[in-house]
């Protein structure tokens, strides 16, 4: 097993839910819990999907009582805010039982969110 495997491995087990983006927010690496939040399969989160279309198909989006161009425009917020690096941390509106904060930092390299705790 080489060191990306291994690495790769531990991010998949880890109790916080990890998201690395590239420079363009394609997703490089969706652990099981961003997997599990997003409804994302592995096959899915393999191919690198937007960081606007994961944010915009999850289910918790859909629970914003926001009419469809309220919605748009809070996505596009958050897909730039995360563009320039000026996503703060927030609390998560999630099911009872469940909790959560999102913070991204933007570096020279690609950008990385760390979205939900349990």
């Amino acid at each position: 097993m080489d060191e990306l495997e291994v690495l790769r491995g531990a991010l998949d087990n880890v109790s916080e839910g990890v998201v690395l983006l590239d420079r363009e927010l394609n997703a490089q690496f969706l652990n099981r819990k961003m997997r599990q939040y997003w409804g994302v399969s592995e096959e899915h989160a393999n191919s690198h999907p937007t960081y606007a279309s994961l944010i915009s198909n999850s289910s918790y989006g859909k629970d914003r009582n926001m009419t469809p161009d309220e919605l748009k425009a809070f996505y596009a917020g958050r897909v730039a805010a995360v563009r320039d690096g000026n996503e703060p941390v927030r609390d998560l509106q999630l099911p009872p039982a469940r909790s959560g904060h999102t913070r991204s930092t933007s570096r020279s390299r690609p950008a990385s969110a760390l979205p939900p705790r349990p």
